[in-house]
């Protein structure tokens, strides 16, 4: 059986969480989705650089309980809705050793 790649490509679904390094997820993500990749990008704050991310989880406004929801509904979107998950930074949704350390 042969697929058309456009068809196979289509099917695939990324994302690129949690973080923003020097604006490379949110630019994978855009050029991803040039080529027929359902990709997306999720960081949990707004970087004061400006990059730019398909959405933003955090926006600073909401308290611990509020942020750590949103990273639990991430790592459940993570599981569930996308074939590929690209962990920027070497970070996963969840800090190791306090709210700022990450390995």
């Amino acid at each position: 059986m042969f697929f058309r790649v456009n068809q196979l490509l289509h099917k695939i679904r990324v994302l690129h969480c949690p973080s923003q390094v020097g604006g490379n997820p949110g630019t994978l993500a855009k050029y991803e989705r040039k080529i027929g990749l359902n990709s997306w990008c999720v960081s949990e704050e707004k970087y004061y650089f400006g990059y730019r991310s398909d959405e933003v989880l955090n926006q600073g406004r909401f308290g611990l309980f509020s942020k750590e929801w949103n990273r639990l509904k991430l790592l459940r979107r993570a599981v569930f809705g996308a074939d590929i998950v690209h962990l920027n930074n070497g970070r996963f949704f969840y800090p190791f050793f306090g709210t700022q350390m990450h390995p």
